[in-house]
């Protein structure tokens, strides 16, 4: 890979990484979209999609900073009984939702390693993704608003499916914010607390990702 293809790849993944359109399906696919002599199978490739996550990791820590000082110094009790509760719970609830991806992951890792050097593949899974944001999204308009609630308010029970739901990131193509904003949604979540749960809830899976091995698995957003 010349340096000129990895800022070509590093602004796609900075381009989609905002939207849920999987920023790793449209990475696997621009090296086939452009004739480029990069094999897509390389142990080096995998590797290379990692750090560009670990990226968007240190970017999402400096956006959200504020908000795991106050998860984490609550938990230790320093605003008060009711302020702990609250963030225990909120760190049981990603710790739920996180669990899913670690497990399925571990479980088919190499099986899906396959699909990354496989872009017609990735184009089936983006067009997977969009008629699922499509569906959800009638879903939503279908049952109306609904109420705000705060991440402390959500269930066990909605965390776990949220991070069933994460485990379609697995496959390049498919979006994990897209994904678990969706599967927030179909919870009973407005935006606002699904995309916020989704987005703390990626740092951990990207985290693990990345410290179990840098060629072995990506947390896809």
């Amino acid at each position: 890979m010349t340096l000129l293809q990895a800022l070509v790849l590093a602004i796609v993944q900075g381009l989609t990484e905002l939207f849920p359109v999987s920023s790793l399906g449209h990475a696997v696919l621009i090296p086939a979209l452009l004739h480029w002599n990069l094999d897509e199978r390389s142990e080096l490739f995998l590797p290379f999609l990692t750090m560009l996550h670990f990226g968007t990791l240190v970017a999402l820590f400096c956006f959200f900073w504020r908000d795991w000082l106050a998860i984490f110094t609550g938990a230790i009790g320093l605003h008060g009984a009711t302020r702990r509760e609250e963030a225990i719970r909120i760190l049981v609830l990603l710790v739920v939702a996180t669990i899913p991806v670690v497990i399925f992951g571990a479980a088919f890792e190499h099986r899906l390693k396959v699909i990354f050097g496989t872009p017609i593949a990735v184009a089936l899974f983006l067009f997977l993704n969009g008629f699922i944001l499509l569906v959800t999204e009638w879903m939503r308009s279908y049952k109306g608003r609904r109420p705000q609630r705060a991440i402390a308010d959500m269930s066990a029970k909605d965390a776990l499916v949220i991070g069933l739901w994460q485990c379609l990131a697995l496959f390049p193509g498919i979006s994990r914010s897209g994904s678990t904003i969706n599967a927030g949604l179909v919870c009973g979540l407005n935006h606002e607390t699904a995309a916020r749960f989704s987005l703390l809830m990626a740092q951990p899976a990207v985290l693990a990702a990345t410290v179990h091995e840098p060629g072995s698995s990506v947390i896809w957003m």
